[in-house]
């Protein structure tokens, strides 16, 4: 885990130094807010416009495969790509903000990642995450365990915590209003029953 730390710290650096507004979110945020596990890639939620390209590529420095064209086109078509960490081969995913990501954005929680004080970190919001990983649920064809286990653990470490209101609204309206309701059982039962 402290190489995965030391390469998002790296990211975020490069992100500020570039003025990029930015959230960690996947499974290193549900392990922030649920149960840890372990991971291969960091998902970045980003606000990062051509103009930003450079700066950001200039501030990532020679520790990361950057394939240029593929980020510009990237940027253009808000379609995913990624930035790999040479030496850990760790994989950065970036995901491009639209609208309704630009409010997430603004819901970011800021976080520490370890005791040192040049850790703190944006992380998307609990609730975001739990939305997040439902619709990778289903876009995966509910078929992802892993994706149900991560939005239970967050929903039982932040009981009592969560914006609910939001929560459900915002299921309601992403069409995930059943699946919200599914895993928010399983999260009661939680451990299941043999």
């Amino acid at each position: 885990m402290d190489e995965i730390i030391a390469v998002i710290l790296q990211v975020v650096n490069a992100f500020n130094k570039a003025d990029i507004q930015y959230a960690i979110g996947g499974s290193v945020a549900s392990s922030l807010y649920g149960l840890p596990r372990t991971t291969h890639d960091v998902d970045f939620l980003v606000d990062l416009h051509e103009s930003q390209l450079q700066d950001f590529i200039v501030a990532l420095g020679s520790d990361f495969y950057v394939d240029v064209d593929m980020l510009q086109d990237a940027i253009r078509q808000k379609t995913p790509c990624n930035i790999i960490h040479q030496q850990s081969m760790l994989k950065v995913d970036l995901f491009f903000a639209n609208a309704r990501n630009l409010e997430e954005l603004k819901r970011t929680v800021l976080t520490q990642l370890t005791t040192e004080p040049q850790s703190e970190v944006s992380v998307v919001s609990p609730e975001d995450i739990i939305l997040e990983k439902l619709k990778w649920y289903e876009l995966g064809g509910k078929t992802s365990e892993r994706q149900l286990t991560d939005v239970v653990g967050v929903l039982r470490v932040q009981k009592g915590k969560l914006d609910q209101a939001y929560l459900e609204n915002e299921a309601k309206a992403q069409g995930l209003e059943n699946m919200l309701t599914k895993v928010q059982i399983l999260a009661q039962e939680y451990p299941p029953r043999a």
